[in-house]
């Protein structure tokens, strides 16, 4: 339907550069794809109407149907029982199958015996009172004041009037305040959508494994669930904040955040400010669970912290300081002596997830403080266990770099290095000699 020359033309109008072959044949392909479309939805308009010709109006619901403005300025009059002359549109001589809009012939004798339209008025100024003591004037210059009263009208006795009003004089009188004003754009989700949308939220609360498994594992393949993304981001940042005390809740969210991070046809990145930092609170967060004696929180930090890893590692080439904030916000927690051990344990597991170079720079190259920040805690009865879980920690993530990195298979080569060799040794003794290579 659609010719190359049609998409040339509309490229020239807009100023763009001229166009190649393939990309004006894609184009025309991809916006008949979207008018047949938006043909379709007007044809349904059409036949819920009960008419057999397609009207302007039915054009305009079906963009309104896809959150898109509706076309001003043209009428529901019909195009072939105008005139040659009058018709909106005509085909261009030489290419019949574009058309052009129809510039309206107006003689110049028309022009001259019209009379001339009259002078506009010069631009003033006026003051008045916007307010008095903290009053507003009942004055025409300011906005009508509404009370609670008129915002909130008596849904059943304004319908009780209004229909009142038709039986007895045939036009429906205007109920004050009855009537409310809409976006005249808005964003519907159809009923399957919404019935999905439901699915998943019950999913997450769910106690079916198999269940839950058929759910995420359609969130991250389904390539339909782009007028969801919104809700789905919306929806995880509410549950994290609401779920700080239940981990399994918080476990279920981290595989719907997986599911859609994982599915290629969906466009995420202008809702990863809402995601990640959701992610994040399940890392570093102090409490996770609804007692202090509740260990199913040590899971969710390291599947959030390798959640967040993907994230950057998906995104940052379109972000590029993604990866740099999350590991200047792991850093921080680490290195803050106020924080607690919690906390340092999810900065731990994270920074390891980002990558032995992240590791070597940020965890080895900050050794010296192992020994202030740990040993206190691991002296202390309360505190033993966390602070051994996170030492244990620390030295798989750190032993892991040592052992893969030739840096330090000669540890004794620069300044720098001994001195991170020497504090690692002082920190963790004899634990680190299974990660150290021999030397040649």
């Amino acid at each position: 339907v659609l010719h190359k020359e049609t998409i040339r033309t509309i490229a020239e109008a807009h100023a763009l550069p001229e166009l190649s072959d393939d990309v004006a044949a894609l184009l025309a392909s991809d916006l008949e794809y979207r008018l047949r479309e938006i043909a379709q939805d007007a044809a349904k308009f059409m036949k819920h109407a009960k008419r057999k010709r397609l009207k302007t109006e039915d054009v305009n619901y079906a963009l309104r149907l896809r959150n898109i403005e509706p076309l001003y300025g043209y009428s529901a009059y019909d195009n072939a029982d105008l005139k040659q002359e009058e018709q909106l549109f005509k085909r261009v001589q030489g290419a019949p199958e574009i058309f052009t809009a129809a510039d309206k012939m107006v003689l110049l004798s028309d022009v001259i015996s019209s009379r001339l339209a009259k002078v506009p008025v010069d631009v003033t100024y006026t003051a008045h009172w916007l307010a008095v003591e903290g009053v507003q004037p009942a004055i025409p210059q300011n906005p009508p004041i509404q009370t609670a009263e008129e915002d909130e009208p008596d849904a059943p006795a304004a319908a009780a009037a209004a229909a009142v009003a038709g039986q007895n004089g045939g036009g429906a009188a205007p109920v004050a305040g009855a009537q409310t004003v809409k976006n005249v754009v808005r964003h519907v989700l159809s009923r399957e959508l919404q019935l999905y949308h439901q699915n998943v939220k019950d999913a997450i609360k769910s106690s079916d494994p198999q269940y839950q498994d058929e759910v995420y594992a359609g969130v991250s393949q389904d390539p339909g669930l782009h007028q969801l993304v919104p809700y789905f981001a919306q929806f995880i940042q509410e549950q994290v904040t609401s779920n700080l005390k239940h981990p399994p809740v918080l476990e279920n969210v981290l595989r719907l955040v997986e599911a859609l991070v994982a599915n290629a046809n969906l466009f995420l990145e202008p809702y990863l400010h809402q995601i990640l930092p959701a992610v994040l609170t399940c890392v570093v967060s102090k409490r996770l669970g609804e007692s202090v004696g509740d260990d199913r929180h040590w899971a969710v930090r390291v599947k959030a912290a390798k959640l967040a890893a993907a994230i950057c590692d998906k995104y940052g080439n379109k972000y590029n300081d993604i990866q740099a904030r999350t590991t200047r916000t792991m850093v921080n927690a680490f290195l803050d002596p106020t924080k607690a051990l919690t906390t340092r344990y999810g900065a731990i597991v994270c920074l390891d997830a980002l990558g032995p170079r992240v590791v070597d720079i940020f965890l080895i190259g900050n050794a010296k403080e192992f020994d202030r920040l740990l040993s206190p805690k691991l002296d202390d009865k309360n505190t033993h266990d966390d602070a051994l879980k996170i030492k244990q920690t620390l030295l798989e993530a750190v032993g892991r770099v040592i052992q893969h990195s030739a840096l330090f298979q000669d540890a004794l080569q620069g300044e720098d290095r001994q001195e991170q060799y020497k504090a690692l040794q002082d920190f963790f003794g004899e634990e680190l000699t299974p990660y150290l290579k021999p030397r040649p």
